[in-house]
């Protein structure tokens, strides 16, 4: 579970960011009453208070692939191999 958004944040970034803290409690949910489902990221985040921590934002499209954003990794590019040794399938 996770506390509720960052009151003031979420009044200065025009309801777009959306940062809890994580919490040590724990909720059992009927599967059937599931409705949706999202994804809460982890983020390092200079707050208003100046205090620098860990806070997760929320994202409504889980289905993106957020390990691609920006970062090109080598494992995602078929018959590249810049060590010049084997490829190892």
């Amino acid at each position: 579970m996770y506390s509720t958004p960052d009151a003031e944040l979420l009044r200065l970034s025009h309801q777009v960011v959306l940062a809890s803290q994580l919490t040590d409690t724990i909720s059992i949910i009927c599967i059937k009453l599931i409705v949706g489902v999202i994804a809460m990221i982890p983020c390092q985040m200079v707050l208003l208070s100046g205090m620098e921590q860990e806070v997760h934002c929320l994202m409504e499209r889980p289905g993106y692939d957020i390990s691609n954003w920006g970062v090109p990794y080598s494992v995602y590019r078929e018959g590249d191999n810049d060590d010049g040794g084997d490829d190892v399938e």
